[in-house]
């Protein structure tokens, strides 16, 4: 078997499904990540401008399952807020709520999933 590796051409939905994990460890941690954190971690560089549909997919996703806006605790370096697209009125509040969910016992989004919120809202 060959490991495969997530590269620029990844699909928004793809680099979703990457962001996940990293998002619910930081949630079980108590941690806030910035853009540039994320964008480190996920492309070994920072992505001004790349994570706004791939977090968006999540954002939309949790708001469809009713669950704590996971993407709230993605902030910027700068104000420490999420960014303007993060479907969320009192952005601390709901960091909280992602703090105390229990994300390792739900399934991650599908790949069907996804692409349906992204034909639905992006």
């Amino acid at each position: 078997m060959t490991v495969q590796l997530y590269n620029p051409s990844s699909s928004r939905v793809l680099r979703a499904q990457q962001a996940w994990p990293i998002l619910i460890g930081a949630a079980h941690r108590g941690e806030i990540l910035t853009y540039d954190e994320l964008g480190l971690t996920m492309f070994e560089k920072t992505s001004a401008g790349v994570l706004a549909g791939i977090l968006g997919l999540i954002a939309f996703w949790c708001r469809d399952e009713d669950l704590p806006a996971l993407t709230s605790i993605v902030v910027n370096s700068e104000t420490g807020m999420p960014g303007m697209g993060i479907p969320t009125e009192k952005p601390m509040a709901e960091q909280q709520k992602v703090f105390a969910y229990k994300w390792y016992l739900i399934h991650a989004p599908t790949e069907a999933e996804l692409t349906e919120i992204a034909s639905k809202y992006l």
